[in-house]
């Protein structure tokens, strides 16, 4: 994939409280060998559903701990 600091790689993901651990895995290959690419991961999880027991949470560190920044943006609950 070719990638520069101007063009840049985007890929968002949804609800990933509920990915199975292949995909959690996958994830963190891809974002703990980037070779250097500019890579943009935009996730979106439920933090109600997500608690320090729950694969989501290994995933993050373990993705933390290979050096990738993980930055976590809390949003409001929406109200109806």
């Amino acid at each position: 994939m070719y990638t520069s600091p101007l063009q840049f790689c985007t890929r968002p993901c949804d609800d990933l409280q509920w990915a199975d651990p292949a995909s959690l895995n996958l994830l963190k290959v891809i974002l703990s060998n980037t070779g250097g690419a500019h890579l943009l991961l935009i996730d979106a999880a439920r933090d109600q559903e997500v608690d320090e027991g729950y694969p989501l949470s290994f995933a993050l560190s373990d993705i933390r701990s290979a050096g990738a920044t993980v930055s976590e943006l809390p949003l409001a609950t929406r109200s109806t």
